[in-house]
């Protein structure tokens, strides 16, 4: 997938067989380009995103992989097995705690215990302090935060 929004990025949808996006706020250069040469190949597409919403999208026009961001999900209590890894636990976590403490999502306990449910008991946070706490111990130290960054 080739991205652009300038007049210099043209000569990357020129190559065979590639899919691009011109995001939304493309410049006026490029999208003369596109309207002169390329305006009716299916793998070049228009977005109606701009930045980098365009290239997700893009991704999702051409099936090209997974096209919602984590931080567009809303339920944490899914356990869906595809596209598991550790750095996709790892940012639903902070998301979750990030609308916890903002008080974005219910003050539920299912949404705890399938965080504690997500991680191995032997796992340790090591804060930025240096301090070693469990993962379980973490997760059920931050009951006593929710809200407490709401509005912020």
């Amino acid at each position: 997938l080739v991205c652009g929004d300038s007049g210099n990025d043209a000569e990357l949808f020129s190559i065979p067989d590639v899919y691009g996006v011109m995001v939304s706020n493309a410049q006026e250069e490029l999208l003369k380009w596109h309207a002169e040469n390329a305006k009716s190949n299916p793998k070049i597409l228009h977005a109606t995103e701009r930045c980098a919403a365009g290239i997700i999208q893009a991704i999702g026009h051409f099936k090209l992989g997974p096209n919602t961001s984590p931080r567009d999900s809303t339920d944490f209590s899914n356990h869906e097995m595809e596209n598991v890894t550790p750095s996709n636990v790892l940012v639903k976590f902070f998301l979750f705690l990030e609308r916890w403490r903002r008080a974005e999502v219910e003050n539920c306990e299912m949404y705890l215990a399938s965080l504690n449910a997500d991680c191995d008991p032997s796992g340790i946070l090591v804060h930025p302090s240096g301090t070693e706490l469990s993962l379980h111990d973490a997760i059920n130290g931050i009951r006593s935060h929710y809200g407490d960054k709401k509005g912020k």
